[in-house]
């Protein structure tokens, strides 16, 4: 069981940042809130549901009675937008886009129903195009431009024994399944109850033995266990903010989490001060006004997903007024300061082509016939519900393993999907994640999948 543990934990740990917003395919896609101007006012309230006067264009009834509006918390439900404007209205006109689409749940060939209530999004945008980008690779340069100035005096360690580390994340991950009864029967319980025990003896004569080892602030090449491939990678701890965080950078992005991740988890600043404190750490890395702030709003803890208590800002970059997906900085504030960290970017060229996009007929009949694939066992999969969909410039690939792309003209559908796993039991995804279920290229109609 504790090599089990072990390799879940080592997976949520090198995964954190990278499912966005850094996903793995469609993946799941931090893209919440996405609001092309900064809104007037920022509400802690949780995110607002779509207007009466919008229901009734759209020729549906009250919340309670559509699936894809009710009023719960929607991690992609954008807070607070106003009015559209007039590029906004004429981009509508153009290509025939509908505020909402509703469609009757539709099986597909391998069984899965789908079911299509979903608000439209677009930007405040007139033209697109298609543009070269690369990966932003995170290596020597960007630790003297983003670390350094965050970690201060902190420095880089790592801890040894390196088994402390694992022991501490394993002790948390045991006590969490038995408060909230993640476990199969009554010896699943029992086996629990005593691993816990194990653990916590381990930790203690383990910490007898613990001490910082100083990591140089320089990228090594880390052989990945998949395909035996190479990148330059460093990762350890500091002692930032008054607590100790996880750093990890690699060509694919980083980010700083704060270990262990229950420990000092309270929030009772401002949403104001927290905006505050996150600008001050944008200008410290030399990026302000670089990003526009594409959402914000106060973050619940959740382990499960490795969420921390606070406000979450997202810094998305943009082109031409369009958000670009899998982009950005995110921030999470709290008490502390910095509960949270990611950054991911692309350099983009200066070779744009205009293009134009298809009639949104055509990508709303895509949606309709196109089976919809997630990180998700196909054979397990029960249902889809598209809830948003929203168009966006995504970075496509020129070929595979390749840092160097394309940026185009997508439109990317946001929801929940159902699964049954081998046990015959549920699961439904938390749309707040931000699952993006499905994209298409808005150009030509074919389906995109990495990131």
């Amino acid at each position: 069981m504790k090599n089990v543990k072990k390799g879940m934990l080592a997976i949520l740990a090198a995964g954190l940042l990278f499912s966005i917003t850094l996903g793995i395919g469609c993946g799941k896609a931090e893209v919440e809130n996405i609001s092309v101007k900064k809104p007037d006012a920022l509400s802690e309230a949780e995110d607002a549901s779509p207007t009466e006067e919008g229901q009734k264009k759209s020729g549906q009834g009250s919340a309670g009675e559509s699936v894809g509006r009710k009023e719960k918390e929607r991690g992609l439900m954008a807070e607070n937008i106003p009015g559209e404007t007039e590029k906004q209205k004429a981009l509508r006109e153009k290509y025939g886009i509908p505020e909402y689409v509703s469609e009757e749940k539709v099986t597909g060939e391998n069984g899965v129903v789908k079911t299509i209530d979903a608000e439209v999004v677009v930007p405040d945008a007139d033209s697109f195009l298609e543009v070269s980008a690369q990966k932003k690779s995170f290596g020597e340069n960007e630790i003297g431009q983003y670390v350094k100035p965050l970690l201060g005096e902190g420095g880089l360690y790592r801890v040894e024994p390196e088994a402390y580390e694992y022991l501490v994340d394993m002790e948390q991950e045991t006590k969490l399944r038995l408060e909230n009864q993640y476990y199969d029967g009554e010896e699943d319980r029992r086996l629990l109850e005593e691993t816990l025990q194990s653990d916590k003896q381990w930790l203690k004569e383990t910490e007898k033995e613990v001490q910082k080892v100083e990591v140089p602030l320089q990228t090594e090449d880390y052989q990945k266990e998949e395909g035996g491939k190479s990148f330059k990678h460093l990762e350890g701890f500091t002692d930032w903010e008054q607590r100790t965080m996880r750093v990890n950078m690699s060509s694919a992005g980083m980010y700083f989490l704060p270990w262990p991740l229950m420990e000092q988890n309270s929030c009772t600043i401002s949403m104001e001060l927290a905006e505050d404190l996150a600008e001050d750490y944008m200008e410290r890395m030399g990026l302000s006004g670089e990003f526009t702030l594409a959402y914000a709003k106060k973050q619940e803890f959740d382990y499960w997903s490795g969420l921390r208590e606070g406000y979450a800002f997202h810094y998305m970059r943009e082109l031409g007024g369009v958000p670009i997906v899998y982009s950005g900085l995110k921030f999470v504030i709290d008490d502390k300061g910095v509960a949270e960290l990611r950054y991911r970017d692309y350099v983009i060229g200066n070779d744009g082509t205009p293009v134009e996009l298809l009639p949104f007929s055509e990508i709303r009949e895509i949606y309709r016939q196109s089976e919809i694939r997630i990180m998700c066992e196909p054979s397990k999969l029960e249902s889809v519900s598209v809830e948003e969909i929203r168009l966006v410039y995504r970075w496509v690939q020129d070929f595979e393993g390749s840092g160097e792309g394309r940026l185009l003209p997508a439109w990317e559908a946001y929801g929940s999907y159902t699964e049954i796993d081998e046990n015959g039991n549920r699961r439904t995804s938390n749309p707040a994640e931000g699952e993006c279920l499905f994209a298409v290229n808005a150009v030509d109609g074919s389906i995109l999948y990495g990131d």
